[in-house]
């Protein structure tokens, strides 16, 4: 009797069902081998009194002839399985484990406190709640040059590479103050500069009586990594992984990307 035994190595991450393919390959192997065995020592012993062959699933196996070429069918077929094992097992991207994209910067935010990383504030309040400005961090604004900063919020994700937009999909999120803080989730923070356009005589450009502004956005991915304990399991921050997306620059009445 043949036993058969399968086990889930390394990074061996397929379906289910290609397991069970595997396995019934495997099965189907060994009872065509030990079918063929069985009918060939029948067939050794008595001669031609008994079935000439037995018939099992299309295949005869009782001649010593058909008998060696399912022999070496066999031999091949399970020369090749651990072939097909590899195939099926092949080392598949895990976003999880993944490499942080190029440009990415991890740093440690605590609560109730706040740091500078790549031209913005990243903040968390008393309440894990996080934003860009407050707690003594602020951006300086008047109505000549005013700058501030939104969050819109990707939601959860595998890692800080699977946050991403472009120009159009900018315009289509849900922009707001703050957030609360979640482990696995994703962000993206605008910090946005608004500048008046003043004409040669020094009067400030209008359109249809309304000001016209120069704006320049620049967007970052933001994802929570984890949480920063203490030895009774209190948390006192998160690692955040931060990085640059994209830059826009262009003169208009609003903002487009409110």
């Amino acid at each position: 009797m043949l036993f058969a035994y399968c086990r889930n190595v390394g990074n061996f991450n397929s379906d289910a069902r290609i397991s069970e393919a595997v396995l019934t390959l495997i099965a189907w192997a060994a009872f065509l081998t030990s079918a063929s065995q069985v009918s060939y020592d029948l067939y050794n012993r008595r001669g031609k009194v008994g079935p000439r062959f037995l018939c099992i699933n299309g295949y005869r196996t009782a001649t010593p002839k058909t008998y060696y070429k399912m022999k070496k069918f066999l031999i091949f077929f399970l020369m090749l399985l651990p072939l097909a094992m590899a195939s099926c097992g092949g080392d598949e991207p895990s976003n999880n484990s993944a490499k942080d994209p190029d440009g990415t910067v991890i740093v440690n935010v605590n609560r109730d406190d706040g740091i500078e990383i790549q031209g913005i504030y990243i903040c968390i309040d008393d309440n894990y709640n996080l934003f860009q400005v407050g707690n003594g961090w602020s951006y300086g604004s008047s109505f000549d040059e005013l700058t501030s900063g939104k969050i819109s919020i990707v939601g959860q994700v595998k890692s800080i590479g699977n946050i991403n937009a472009n120009e159009n999909t900018l315009q289509n999120m849900t922009w707001i103050g703050s957030s609360a803080s979640k482990v696995g989730y994703g962000y993206i923070f605008q910090k946005y500069t608004r500048r008046t356009i003043k004409n040669d005589d020094g009067s400030y450009k209008t359109e249809s009586d309304n000001y016209v502004f120069n704006w320049t956005h620049h967007f970052y991915a933001v994802f929570i990594n984890s949480e920063i304990t203490n030895t009774t399991g209190g948390v006192l921050g998160y690692e955040i992984k931060v990085r640059k997306l994209l830059d826009l620059t262009y003169e208009s009445t609003i903002n487009r990307y409110k």
